[in-house]
């Protein structure tokens, strides 16, 4: 059994020493099997029912298991809901970086790490709901997720700083991140989600980067 510490970020976006919430995580056997089904099972509720409709009694009972079960695992429904999260942004960032390894330039890595966050959109259709969840539920926890993420990516941008034309990497990564925000946005409210249509919306893009949006003035 491996104990994980989850530690709730404070006001300024930091990982705070307060509160400490401990999850058990179980590595084979039976246990693990039903680790694993409290997590997709209070997933699936998260996401259908919403963080605050759903209570621990709500999941065990889908789960078809003891209450007592749950908490062998989990300290609370705050920190269930905070290992998914975690989870999801480990899983996101793991689905990109392995669609970008053999990537030569920013330029491509923008490019595929694009289309492969479009794909995850379209095979996790609820992604929004989970991540965006988090904002109802504890305000730092959603600064503290697109913080981190705006972080790794402005660090990724500075290290190839000489292969763009702009040197502010930081707000360059939140534009790109919204971006990719809205297309993936995009592909569920027109629910188009064929290969076709990611392929248009990458090259769109990626046009834009390369070309830029505007007619040169005078011409």
């Amino acid at each position: 059994m491996i104990t994980f510490e989850y530690k709730p970020v404070n006001k300024k976006g930091e990982l705070s020493l307060d509160n400490i919430s401990k999850i058990n995580i179980p590595t084979e056997g039976k246990a693990f099997e039903t680790f694993t089904l409290i997590v997709n099972t209070a997933e699936r509720l998260f996401c259908s029912n919403g963080y605050l409709s759903t209570s621990i009694r709500d999941i065990a009972n889908h789960a078809n298991i003891a209450i007592g079960s749950i908490y062998r695992y989990f300290e609370s429904k705050y920190v269930l809901y905070s290992y998914i999260l975690n989870k999801y942004q480990k899983l996101i960032k793991s689905h990109i970086k392995d669609s970008i390894r053999f990537c030569k330039t920013r330029y491509e890595i923008e490019k595929e790490g694009l289309r492969a966050w479009l794909q995850f959109v379209r095979n996790h259709q609820d992604i929004y709901k989970l991540i965006w969840e988090s904002l109802f539920i504890e305000q730092e926890l959603f600064e503290k997720y697109y913080l981190t993420y705006g972080e790794s990516y402005a660090k990724a941008l500075k290290k190839d700083n000489e292969q763009l034309k702009i040197d502010d990497p930081e707000n360059v990564a939140y534009i790109l991140i919204g971006l990719a925000n809205f297309l993936g946005i995009k592909l569920l409210v027109k629910k188009e989600m064929d290969d076709a249509t990611i392929d248009k919306m990458v090259e769109t893009t990626m046009q834009i980067f390369k070309d830029g949006l505007f007619v040169k003035f005078g011409e």
